[in-house]
């Protein structure tokens, strides 16, 4: 049986996350040309002002926003690994996709074919339904579709 993956993070700390991040919220709290970049920079000062609040991501929102920075914004590498770095140490958690996720992902793709749902979206669904959550920090309404609450 594959185990559930996160980084460090026991099942009894997985109860207390309290929301996704999604690599819309990530870009916009990164870049400062971002129409919400406002809004997420406060949310997450917010945030880090609550210790027992917890967020969590999985490594596909990781890729898709590396990607986004490196070659829609020509972010240098190293930039983006150092405020990634600052995440982690700020409390994000970091859950991996498994084989299990990745072939759930594909045949909700497949599902819902009709829907403008990118590859990392649907391993978002899939995870957070396994995990439970309902809220999802993100610009994307899409998620909305498939009862998750926007932040």
């Amino acid at each position: 049986m594959e185990e559930s993956i996160t980084i460090i993070i026991s099942m009894e700390a997985q109860r207390n996350i309290d929301f996704f991040v999604d690599t819309s919220a990530f870009a916009a709290l990164f870049v400062q040309k971002e129409i919400s970049h406002q809004h997420y920079q406060e949310f997450f000062k917010k945030l880090s002002a609550q210790p027992n609040l917890q967020f969590t991501t999985t490594d596909y929102v990781i890729d898709e926003w590396f990607t986004l920075l490196r070659y829609r914004y020509h972010v240098p590498a190293s930039d983006i690994v150092a405020f990634y770095e600052q995440l982690l140490a700020g409390g994000l958690k970091v859950w991996f996709v498994t084989r299990t996720d990745f072939s759930k992902s594909m045949l909700l793709a497949k599902k819902y074919h009709d829907h403008l749902l990118s590859f990392t979206d649907a391993t978002t669904v899939v995870v957070m339904h396994y995990h439970g959550l309902k809220k999802i920090l993100t610009m994307d309404k899409d998620f909305q579709a498939f009862g998750f609450e926007m932040i």
